[in-house]
């Protein structure tokens, strides 16, 4: 995506500074930005495209939820944006292991207590690979993703039946079966990085 593009989708989305909207019965509308940053800067891959297919999503509080956007603001990092409130919900977290992200299919390996939303979709990166000049799309069916609190920090959860928890005690690191891996760093709450097999 063109920068100017980007440019006007985080001014529309509020994210050049903080959008927040109330309902008519008070709940808050925000823009809930997770980040995908490819890791692995020696290969030199570049994220060519994201989109995300959503088919479902839960929330406590349903009347704040206004969307989701896919973008890519630079050639490393795509973000998601989700537009919802941000109140606990034992539903919430309930539904997130339901849809398969379970202990072990997710980047924690433990169910979460509560979130602020979870969403369901397929998710799909396009990644260039500059040392065979090929682009690699990789699928992700039923890829959750969600939000909770941690602390003063809105935490972000990802994901899946087709993805298995592989790290440890200090590394949360998750293998997918499209070939892709993905390490949520120490007090990066919203950040994912992701490393192409190979």
């Amino acid at each position: 995506m063109k920068a100017n593009t980007v440019l006007a989708l985080l001014i529309v989305l509020g994210l050049s500074g903080t959008t927040i909207s109330t309902t008519a019965m008070g709940a808050k509308t925000r823009d809930n930005v997770v980040e995908f940053v490819l890791w692995g800067f020696n290969h030199n891959e570049t994220l060519e495209n994201i989109s995300y297919e959503v088919t479902d999503h839960i929330e406590s509080q349903p009347e704040t939820f206004k969307g989701i956007v896919a973008i890519i603001p630079d050639d490393t990092t795509a973000m998601i944006v989700v537009r919802a409130g941000r109140k606990e919900s034992y539903a919430a977290a309930n539904q997130f292991v339901d849809w398969g992200a379970s202990a072990s299919h997710n980047i924690y390996n433990h169910p979460p207590k509560t979130l602020n939303f979870a969403v369901i979709g397929n998710l799909t990166f396009t990644i260039e690979h500059p040392r065979t000049g090929q682009k690699t799309e990789y699928y992700l069916p039923d890829f959750v993703i969600a939000q909770g609190r941690a602390g003063f920090a809105n935490n972000w959860w990802a994901g899946s039946r087709h993805c298995d928890f592989t790290g440890n005690d200090t590394n949360n690191f998750m293998d997918c079966k499209s070939g892709l891996t993905f390490w949520r760093p120490a007090f990066q709450y919203n950040r994912f990085l992701i490393l192409p097999a190979g």
